[in-house]
């Protein structure tokens, strides 16, 4: 049919920098901000054409990581298939 697909399943993460010893509702704050950024970046994927349509619900998983500096956010995972001509 002359189309050619590649799939991939991807864990994409969006996270930003919290103070040192931040409150819970601090953590929340950024985490919302960045889980309505994965929304938006899904929902952009989504709308591209590039690939199969997704699915009505992404998981996602609501991170706290401690690095040099201590982050939150979501980790987003995607199974993307391409949809392209050979």
């Amino acid at each position: 049919n002359g189309r050619k697909r590649n799939s991939e399943s991807l864990l994409i993460g969006f996270f930003d920098k919290v103070q040192r010893g931040a409150s819970g509702e601090d953590n929340e704050k950024v985490y919302n901000r960045m889980r309505e950024l994965a929304e938006n970046f899904v929902e952009a994927v989504d709308a591209s054409g590039m690939f199969e349509p997704l699915p009505e619900e992404v998981e996602y998983q609501p991170w706290v990581e401690k690095f040099t500096d201590i982050v939150t956010g979501v980790v987003v995972t995607l199974n993307l298939t391409t949809v392209g001509r050979c």
